[in-house]
């Protein structure tokens, strides 16, 4: 049996319209999906570094706090008097455990803070030397 001359002409001209169809509507999607996952694979690498690089900071910043309220906790004996410190003491031992973590931290993990915390960072570095302040009580 062999097919009309028309007939086989417009069969494959039909499977090359389906094809080229296929084609069109296929690859497109096919791409967006494989860009879609390699997208996907990269944001999490970037997010398991940065969550490292942050986590990293954060022991940083534990250690140095935990030094510098070492530090100055031998002071502190020195000038309580009757047990107790002054107000103006107090706000004067932060200042200068505060610029001491500041100045300790190391850069790149003062950087990672920064980036993550940005203006309130201030108030991240005094709420941990505070906290190690009660830890040492």
């Amino acid at each position: 049996m062999t097919l009309d001359p028309e007939l086989s002409k417009s069969l494959n001209e039909l499977a090359i319209m389906l094809i080229s169809g296929i084609t069109t509507i296929f690859l497109p999607w096919a791409f967006s999906i494989a860009r879609a996952y390699a997208k996907a694979k990269i944001e999490h690498v970037t997010n398991n570094e940065t969550r490292a690089a942050l986590e990293f900071a954060l022991d940083r910043l534990d250690a140095t706090a935990q030094t510098v309220v070492n530090e100055l906790s031998q002071k502190v004996k020195a000038i309580k008097t009757d047990g107790k410190l002054a107000p103006e003491q107090a706000k004067e031992l932060l200042t200068i455990a505060f610029k001491r973590v500041s100045s300790r931290l190391p850069a790149d993990a003062a950087a990672t803070l920064k980036s993550s915390y940005g203006d309130k960072l201030q108030a991240v570095l005094v709420g941990k030397i505070e906290s190690k302040v009660a830890e040492s009580k």
